[in-house]
């Protein structure tokens, strides 16, 4: 997973995505509710990316997209 984003994104992009990724983690640990599901997401997520051969996988970021807005649309139910 590293080296797919050193490889696509450069030692640029592998610094931004590495502080993109303290910042999820920090503001996920800062939450009240729904916590756990913010982070099952994401290392769901992190696990999909570790076994697949590209990062912009249209259905990937779909199916993360769409998990997402259900999280955030039960906190409003």
């Amino acid at each position: 997973f590293a080296i797919q984003i050193w490889l696509e994104l450069g030692a640029i992009g592998a610094v931004l995505f590495s502080t993109l990724l303290s910042i999820i983690i920090y503001t996920i640990s800062k939450l009240k509710t729904h916590r756990s599901l913010y982070l099952s997401t994401l290392i769901t997520a992190l696990c999909f990316y570790s076994f697949s051969y590209s990062l912009w996988q249209s259905w990937l970021l779909g199916t993360i997209f769409i998990t997402l807005t259900f999280i955030t649309f039960s906190k409003k139910v």
